[in-house]
C-alpha cells in the first residue's frame, strides 16, 4: 500500500532531483535535459515556503521509500495538479492510480470546490487516467513550447468538481 506524506524538509529534496532527473520526467517537461540541481533546489525550497502549494510524496507503507510525488496550487476556491511522477520502478502496478486518487482526496481536504490540470495531448496515460477519476476536458486549450523537441505541444485543461 501507499500514502501521501506532505513534504516539509529542503533534507526531502535528494528524493524530488532523482525523480525530475530521470528520462520520462525530462521527457514530458519539455526540456532536453534533466534540471539544474541548483535552479531546482531553489524552486523545491520556494514550493516548501508557499502555503498555497501542497507537495506530496507516494510513499510505500513498509519501507517508507518515496515513490513519487504530485504538487497541488491551490488558486482561490480551485486546486490545479500542477506536477505529479511516479518513478519509472514503480510504474505500471496502479500506482499512478493511487496518486492521483490520494490527490483528489487531499484536495477535498484542504476545501476546494474545483480541482483542474493541464495535459499534453501526446500524455495519452494521464488523459486516462484523469478521465477515469472524472475530469473532463474543459475545451480550454494552450500551447507549450517543448524545447528538448523543438516543438510546441497543445495541453488541454481537465476539470473536476467536488
Amino acid at each position: 500500500m501507499a500514502y501521501l506524506q506532505k513534504a516539509t524538509s529542503i533534507e526531502e529534496f535528494d528524493a524530488y532531483y532523482i525523480m525530475k532527473s530521470e528520462p520520462a520526467a525530462v521527457n514530458w517537461s519539455g526540456y532536453a535535459a534533466p534540471p539544474n540541481r541548483e535552479k531546482l533546489r531553489e524552486h523545491f525550497a520556494h514550493v516548501l515556503e508557499n502555503p498555497d502549494i501542497f507537495f506530496f510524496f507516494l510513499q510505500d507503507e513498509e519501507s517508507g521509500e518515496k515513490m513519487g510525488y504530485s504538487q497541488l496550487n491551490r488558486e482561490g476556491t480551485s486546486m490545479l495538479f500542477a506536477s505529479f511522477c511516479l518513478l519509472r520502478k514503480f510504474q505500471n502496478a496502479g500506482l499512478a492510480r493511487t496518486l492521483i486518487a490520494l490527490s483528489l482526496e487531499k484536495a477535498k481536504e484542504i476545501g476546494v470546490i474545483r480541482m483542474n490540470g493541464w495535459i499534453s495531448e501526446k500524455n495519452y496515460a494521464s488523459m486516462r487516467g484523469f478521465r477515469s477519476f472524472g475530469m473532463n476536458a474543459t475545451g480550454a486549450t494552450k500551447s507549450v513550447h517543448m524545447e528538448a523537441f523543438d516543438r510546441d505541444d497543445i495541453y488541454h485543461e481537465y476539470e473536476l468538481y467536488f
